[in-house]
Order: C-alpha cells, then structure tokens, then sequence
C-alpha cells in the first residue's frame, strides 16, 4: 500500500508542478509593455490633435469676435448717424408745418374791383 500511496502523491505532485503558472518571460514582458508603450502613444496623439484644434479655433475665435467688435462699432456709428438724421428731419418737418399753419392764417384778400375783359381784335 505504501507503494501505491507514493505512486499517488508523485502523480498528484506532478500534476500540481504542471499546473502552476509560470512567470512571464522576458520577450512576453517585453511584448507587454509594448503594446502598453503604444497604447498610451496613441491616446497622447490623439489629445494632441484635439488641443492642436482647439488652439486653431481659438484664433478662429478671436478673428471673428474682432470682426464682430468692428462690425458692432459700425452699427453703433449707423445707428447714431440716423437718430441724428431722423432727429433733424423731425425739426424741419415741425418747421414746415409752423410755416404752413402761418400761411393759412393770413388768407389772401379778394380783390373788390370788378376785372375787366379786354376785347381781342379779330383781324
């Protein structure tokens, strides 16, 4: 029975010692870093062509809010040019109406003396 119980515990040893997982070598660490190595490289690509965009449309950005800034001076500039016409019109049309409320309030008199025909020569 001994032999039989050595048998036993020789092929459950060796059983175990095939079974355990063994380090890692040095290639397959090696391989593993790489591919960590690479995966980083690529997500430090990529946010690099964002900010590379980012910085583009923040010039972007400030041209057009340049634009925009002259853009609103020009309208300010209108806007006051033509309170300043319709302000001044306003005047003048009041004058006008002053003037024509005068003209009417001194009618013109009709003459008393008859208006006398001339006779045209027919010859």
């Amino acid at each position: 029975m001994t032999i039989r119980m050595l048998a036993i515990i020789t092929a459950v040893s060796l059983l175990a010692a095939c079974s355990t997982k063994m380090p890692p070598s040095f290639g397959e660490q090696l391989a593993s870093k790489s591919a960590a190595t690479e995966a980083i490289a690529k997500k430090w690509q990529a946010a690099d062509a964002t900010r590379e965009k980012g910085a583009r449309l923040i010039a972007d950005g400030n041209k057009d809010l340049a634009k925009a800034q002259k853009n609103m001076n020009k309208a300010n500039a209108n806007i006051q040019k033509g309170q300043e016409m319709v302000t001044a019109s306003e005047v003048a049309m009041r004058e006008a109406e002053d003037a024509m409320r005068a003209v009417r309030a001194a009618p013109i008199e009709i003459p008393t003396t008859p208006m006398t025909i001339q006779p045209t020569s027919a010859e």
